[in-house]
């Protein structure tokens, strides 16, 4: 039996907030375990961070200008924490089409890559791992 999600609007908003509307800050214990998994590795291995792919029509459409909003402010911040740590991060968070998510863009909700969505994300990450390793 599939579920018709356009029927719950409101669990869907709720959803979406709950995975992508928390305010990130230096304090964050993602942002904190970031930082030190940055420094660990100065004397080891490279490290490579990234942003998955984010679903920004699906979090527009229950959450609208709020959702765009918060997603940059916390992307920024990445951003500068991977600059200030000097890691190397590869944002693929607005990467993908609408049809590169599960239902092809027109079941909710479909925040996660289908599989041809997973396989440009498996080629954008290799090539960056090359790129780092030569």
């Amino acid at each position: 039996m599939e579920i018709d999600y356009l029927k719950y609007p409101e669990q869907n908003a709720q959803k979406m907030i709950y995975a992508y509307m928390y305010s990130l800050a230096r304090d964050h214990r993602k942002i904190k375990s970031m930082i030190e998994i940055a420094e660990m590795s100065k004397n080891g291995p490279k490290v490579l961070f990234f942003i998955s792919p984010v679903n920004f029509r699906l979090g527009e459409k229950y959450l609208p200008n709020q959702f765009s909003q918060r997603l940059k402010e916390n992307i920024d911040l990445i951003k500068e924490v991977a600059k200030d740590t000097d890691v190397d991060l590869l944002d693929l968070s607005g990467v993908l089409k609408p049809e590169h998510f599960v239902g092809g863009g027109t079941v909710d909700p479909d925040d996660h890559p289908n599989g041809l969505g997973r396989k440009y994300i498996a080629s954008q990450l290799a090539e960056r791992i090359s790129s780092i390793l030569e």
